[in-house]
């Protein structure tokens, strides 16, 4: 079976991203199934999380302490570090999370960010056509699709 048949329905930017970059990887990742955590993605994940919590609250008019969505991204780490059988080292995540979110506050980049009802994550799609340049095959239809944070 050829990898753009794993193409052909639909696929994310975060796909074509990675195909893009490393066939390899694409093949692993998505039609072995086999998902990556590393440190980083942990440590990811786990800050996205915050920011969900933070914009959540400011959807429904309350602002939260920075300590509370540090410790929503604290609880999210470890909760991910348990998920994926790894050791985490919580400590050291907020010696590291908490300077970016104390300087993320006082830039003011925190207050500039005012989520609207229904965008804490907006799903889109695009249509495209996918082929094959090394074969020159006909190009299919596709789309990308994904979630945009605020």
């Amino acid at each position: 079976m050829k990898i753009t048949d794993f193409l052909r329905d639909s696929f994310s930017f975060s796909k074509l991203d990675t195909f893009s970059k490393c066939p390899r990887k694409f093949f692993y990742r998505y039609i072995m199934k086999k998902r990556e955590n590393t440190a980083f993605q942990l440590f990811g994940r786990a800050v996205h999380r915050g920011q969900e919590i933070d914009n959540r609250a400011k959807l429904e008019g309350r602002l939260l302490h920075l300590g509370n969505v540090l410790e929503a991204a604290t609880e999210a780490y470890r909760a991910e570090g348990q998920k994926e059988g790894q050791q985490v080292c919580v400590d050291s995540f907020v010696a590291d999370h908490k300077p970016q979110l104390e300087e993320f506050e006082e830039r003011g980049y925190r207050g500039q960010i005012r989520p609207m009802p229904g965008t804490v994550e907006a799903l889109f799609e695009m249509d495209v056509k996918v082929g094959d340049l090394e074969t020159g095959a006909e190009e299919i239809p596709a789309k990308i699709s994904g979630f945009v944070d605020v």
